[in-house]
């Protein structure tokens, strides 16, 4: 792409936000060596927004979806890369439309050997609506969203 900076493909992404709505209970951190009850399963995924690391040591962020302050932060260290992003997606009942269910991400640490699981994000009603996702190797997210500061169930005219 003419003008930008290409992703440091060894190291494409430092820092996934996760914005979602209601909270519901603890969801386990997983990794190999110990489990742990640090993030929040929630009741829908209202957006990301992904630092990427570029090739020249500059680093950008592109948001996907709403945004909020108290968005749930995974930072991928220098060692790490993403593997996996995991999840439910397609048609929920409740919002009348195509959305992000929940995600989870699998992060393999190369100087350590081990990986670990983050999320997942959503699905807090148990629902399951959607298909199932698994995306290996994620470089970068891409997709369509409406970017907002509301939660999904929170039309324009709420927000003043």
């Amino acid at each position: 792409m003419a003008g930008k900076d290409p992703l440091d493909v060894a190291h494409p992404i430092q820092r996934i936000a996760v914005s979602h709505g209601w909270i519901v209970r603890p969801a386990p951190l997983r990794s190999a060596a110990q489990d742990t009850n640090q993030l929040a399963l929630t009741h829908q995924v209202d957006g990301i927004a992904v630092t990427y690391q570029l090739e020249r040591g500059e680093a950008t962020t592109i948001g996907h979806g709403s945004q909020f302050a108290n968005a749930s932060i995974v930072e991928l260290n220098a060692n790490e890369v993403l593997v996996g992003v995991f999840g439910r997606a397609g048609h929920h009942d409740f919002y009348k439309r195509e959305m992000v269910v929940d995600i989870g991400f699998v992060i393999f640490d190369a100087a350590e050997e081990t990986t670990r699981i983050v999320g997942p994000f959503g699905n807090g009603d148990a629902s399951n609506h959607g298909k199932p996702f698994y995306c290996s190797d994620a470089l970068a997210f891409g997709g369509f969203a409406v970017n907002t500061n509301n939660h999904i169930w929170k039309s324009e005219s709420e927000d003043t």
